[in-house]
């Protein structure tokens, strides 16, 4: 495994360390705009100067056992596509992210549906749907779903609207109960002690300066909606309260099955945490291959620009088993014509996107990358048994295609 530390700087071939130069460069250069105007900072991302773990684009799966079968095929449908079939569900979806398709268990996946705001069940051994929540603000209905978290035989279901829905899944899925909590619940990641919540809470435009100090990444709430205690770093706002969606509210919580330690990874940072439930920041790891999304922010306005160079995301977190965690990123690229000075109006169009995954072993911080590929408005989604291709409007399952025909 690499360690790297961002403050001693060591010479290696890593595109963040290119894109610090990037960086230094286009602010020495720049004659209308100064650093300030050129969003992330690199060093105010949480923790960015630490020693971290690094995650290379090395295949090394051979120094993994018990690999879950989704990982070994998963990295073989990289390799070669053509060797799997794509079987299309009998379910609609209009949009959703990732994290609110999870298996429940080996013959069931539940999906959030966020235009529709619609909760349903599919069963791979009867092909039924079943929907089990609709759109509404009253008991058991659900409204701008944001994540879908698992602990033991319930799932919790985080929306923005500062609730939290609680079903039961051991036979058929149905509503227990809601937590009211004092934050918008991006992401949920229930624990033995309650429920940990990653976001910050909702600023209005004239909110006081005071209120972006001192924030947390991720609160502790207990079953009955009181806060409990919370932890951790976040970006810096500084009264920009426009920052607070890209850079604090887009993240992926998941806690570690059978441990109190959860890992934490924000949408545009290069960065994933490892904490415990307590608060105590165990590891960090560093994604090699990322390219940190750069916006102009434009303090008169109040606004900022859409990414103006190629950027990356992590697109998803899924634990496995109790060891091994999928790892999804995607970069977009956005042309060769390039964008020296950075201006809004002649920003590159996305010419492609690069879908990429790896493998880590929590318990030992052994990690490989799997492969990656080519798509465009395709999302994967891998669960313990099951590889999804999420499209525009539907959901199918890859399969290794059958012998003989």
């Amino acid at each position: 495994m690499g360690i790297v530390s961002n403050q001693e700087k060591p010479p290696m071939k890593t595109s963040i360390v290119s894109l610090v130069v990037v960086f230094v460069v286009t602010f020495t250069a720049c004659k209308s705009n100064t650093s300030e105007n050129f969003l992330p900072v690199l060093t105010d991302i949480p923790f960015y100067e630490n020693e971290h773990v690094l995650l290379n684009k090395e295949m090394n799966l051979e120094d993994f056992s018990n690999l879950p079968p989704t990982v070994e095929m998963l990295h073989d449908y990289l390799q070669n596509p053509a060797d799997f079939d794509e079987q299309v569900l009998p379910v609609l979806i209009s949009y959703g992210d990732l994290t609110l398709i999870q298996e429940i268990d080996e013959d069931r996946i539940i999906i959030g549906d966020q235009i529709q705001n619609q909760l349903f069940v599919y069963n791979f051994e009867t092909s039924d749907t079943t929907i089990v929540a609709v759109e509404g603000d009253g008991p058991g209905d659900v409204r701008f779903m944001e994540d879908i978290g698992f602990f033991e035989n319930h799932l919790y279901v985080g929306m923005g609207t500062m609730k939290i829905g609680v079903f039961n899944t051991d036979e058929e899925v149905s509503y227990e109960k809601t937590i009211n909590v004092g934050t918008s619940a991006s992401s949920v990641a229930p624990v033995e002690q309650g429920v940990l919540i990653a976001g910050s809470p909702t600023f209005g435009s004239n909110a006081d300066s005071s209120e972006f100090e001192g924030l947390k990444s991720i609160s502790l709430w207990s079953e009955q909606g009181e806060e409990l205690h919370s932890f951790g770093k976040t970006y810096p706002l500084k009264g920009r309260f426009m920052l607070s969606r890209p850079f604090i509210d887009m993240n992926t919580l998941r806690s570690i099955p059978s441990k109190n330690e959860l890992m934490l990874s924000y949408k545009y940072f290069p960065l994933l945490y490892r904490y415990s439930s307590d608060g105590e920041l165990l590891n960090t790891y560093q994604l090699n291959d990322f390219s940190t999304m750069v916006m102009e922010y434009k303090a008169e306005e109040r606004s900022v620009s859409v990414p103006l160079d190629d950027f990356s995301e992590v697109t998803d977190l899924q634990f496995l088993d109790e060891d091994h965690l999928l790892i999804y990123t995607k970069t977009f690229i956005k042309g060769e014509e390039g964008n020296e000075n950075r201006i809004k109006e002649n920003i590159p169009e996305i010419t492609e996107t690069r879908h990429q995954f790896y493998v880590l072993n929590v318990q030992n911080n052994e990690h490989s990358f799997l492969g990656e590929i080519t798509g465009e408005d395709t999302k994967f989604k891998v669960t313990p048994n099951f590889i999804l291709k999420v499209g525009q409007g539907d959901v199918a399952q890859i399969q290794r295609e059958a012998s003989g025909g």
